[in-house]
């Protein structure tokens, strides 16, 4: 009877997208036309992009890649400036977000851009057997429960849930009898709620997937999920301008995934450009975000472009010892997370540096006799990784207090003017 139900749901869902035009099954198969091209598959996929004139932007006109329009990357501000002129229309589609930076961002949409990004999440989810559409528990800020809100979460077959604050235990317990068939949510709300879990012995239902967003989360911060959740364990990286832009395959690698975006990092920068997109000019967007592209053989999913050492905000991509020597912010997460793993335990945590050579490390108040311990073995692997010396200064806080509440969390922030 649950199964004819959740097929139901999950019917009413897809229907929902046919009756706003949203073509995401026919996207869905051309996508994946596109990366089961085996042979050099990102550069094939991108040179048929060109060929067949998908160039076509606010103008209507086709952009090479070696005119001045497309070289002059593409700001926050002029986006937004862009989105100021389409807020009348009423044909469009609005996403919007505050951004880690906190200066708003809205983004339009035609049915038929809005249809490619659902493609791509489709496409995504597919890889570990679901479907947009499927009874989704979505683990998230807490926000405006309004009629319009309840409505359209009940529409896309999904429920949120909070698991922090006086609220967390029952959050906790309401999602579990929800019995979602994947998990979705913020990395360090999902670790909240396992932690919920763990403590109370409560009984998981059986998921197909938890979907780890917005925030970095550890390799071993997985193992730790997927020993609870007895189901993998992935992670997606995306943004409110172009959504999923690279998604976990079952071997860990971050494929980029949308065949009609081309991203690319130069001097230490990150533009992203969608050949797709006419209702607005994105070309080498300054996403704001640091990454590494690197190529991989795997053809699980996807394009052989992978993101690695992603690190969010371009300025906190690096830490500096007392010399003004700067090394990868990576190497931090890196060295806690090998002692989780050693340790066979799991905690949350944030870095921040405002002096040279010294970094604050905030831990949880449960963690105030290992704090040593942890400070001694991080300083060591520093050393150890990069031939530097730092100073950790650990801070013990409330586990609220590690993560502020509706703020996304980053591992590192860097507050030097260097």
């Amino acid at each position: 009877m649950r199964s004819f139900y959740y097929y139901a749901r999950y019917i009413v869902a897809r229907i929902f997208y046919l009756s706003l035009g949203l073509k995401v099954k026919k996207q869905f198969l051309y996508i994946n036309k596109c990366w089961n091209e085996k042979n050099n598959r990102e550069p094939e996929i991108f040179k048929h992009t060109i060929e067949n004139k998908k160039l076509n932007y606010c103008e209507r006109k086709e952009i090479s890649k070696n005119s001045p329009e497309y070289i002059k990357p593409t700001t926050k501000k002029m986006l937004i400036e862009q989105s100021e002129k389409l807020k009348e229309r009423t044909d469009l589609y609005k996403r919007k977000t505050s951004g880690t930076t906190g200066e708003p961002t809205k983004i339009y949409l035609n049915r038929h851009e809005l249809g490619k990004l659902l493609a791509v999440r489709d496409y995504c989810y597919r890889h570990y057997n679901i479907k947009l559409g499927y009874r989704e528990g979505r683990v998230w800020a807490r926000s405006n429960r309004d009629i319009g809100t309840f409505f359209k979460d009940f529409l896309l077959n999904r429920k949120t849930f909070y698991p922090t604050s006086e609220e967390a235990l029952e959050q906790t317990t309401s999602l579990l009898k929800y019995k979602p068939q994947y998990l979705y949510g913020y990395s360090s709300l999902i670790l909240e709620l396992s932690k919920i879990i763990v403590t109370n012995k409560l009984e998981v239902p059986q998921i197909k997937c938890v979907i780890c967003t917005a925030e970095p989360i550890l390799t071993s911060q997985k193992v730790h999920l997927e020993s609870i959740f007895s189901c993998p364990v992935v992670e997606e990286y995306g943004s409110t301008e172009f959504d999923i832009l690279a998604f976990e395959c079952r071997k860990g690698h971050m494929h980029q995934v949308n065949p009609w975006i081309k991203i690319e990092v130069e001097n230490s920068t990150t533009m992203i450009t969608d050949f797709s997109r006419t209702t607005q000019k994105i070309i080498r967007y300054l996403i704001g975000d640091h990454f590494d592209i690197a190529q991989t053989q795997c053809t699980l999913l996807g394009s052989n472009n992978i993101i690695t050492n992603l690190e969010g905000r371009s300025t906190d991509r690096y830490a500096f010892d007392k010399n003004g020597t700067k090394f990868h912010s990576v190497e931090l997460s890196r060295s806690i997370g090998k002692y989780q793993k050693l340790n066979d335990t799991y905690f949350t945590f944030h870095i921040l540096q405002k002096e040279l050579g010294k970094i604050i490390l905030y831990l949880p108040y449960e963690l105030q006799e290992k704090s040593t311990k942890i400070r001694n073995f991080i300083e060591s692997e520093i050393t150890h990784n990069t031939n530097l010396k730092i100073e950790i200064k650990i801070i013990i806080v409330q586990p609220q207090e590690v993560r502020k509440e509706t703020k996304k969390n980053s591992y590192f922030t860097q507050c030097i003017n260097t």
